[in-house]
């Protein structure tokens, strides 16, 4: 069935006059990690900063961490949101193949809440440099 279903599609893109060198750039389109971080790279070199990549997942995760200390967030969300396993009660709750929508719309409030505590920091920082 794959071999039918490839061997229809190269038909379409003869039939539309794309070459055949092209074939295979056409047949690679997967998003890879590495293609994402180079991505992630050179919009932070961009704005003028030789950070790697994985700074700002560090910085994420503080923040999320420090959110979680104050009660925002809990910690199956925060471990969710970083792409970690988690713990075995996890395998029963956020890494199933799908998420129940109230799961979801109260990872969504969690999230707000945790930026607002993030925004609220740095107000008060601006209002104490500015005493």
């Amino acid at each position: 069935m794959l071999m039918f279903a490839v061997d229809m599609r190269m038909k379409q893109w003869a039939h539309a006059g794309i070459a055949r060198h092209n074939l295979k750039a056409r047949m690679k389109t997967f998003v890879r990690a590495t293609s994402i971080g180079d991505a992630i790279r050179q919009a932070i070199r961009r704005v003028g900063f030789n950070w790697r990549p994985y700074v700002l997942r560090a910085y994420f995760d503080t923040q999320l961490m420090l959110a979680e200390s104050k009660g925002l967030v809990i910690r199956d969300y925060r471990q969710f949101w970083m792409g970690h396993k988690g713990d075995i009660e996890n395998r029963y709750t956020t890494n199933k193949c799908r998420l129940p929508e109230d799961v979801i719309e109260d990872m969504r409030e969690a999230y707000r809440r945790s930026q607002e505590l993030s925004t609220d920091d740095k107000a008060r920082n601006k209002q104490g440099k500015a005493r």
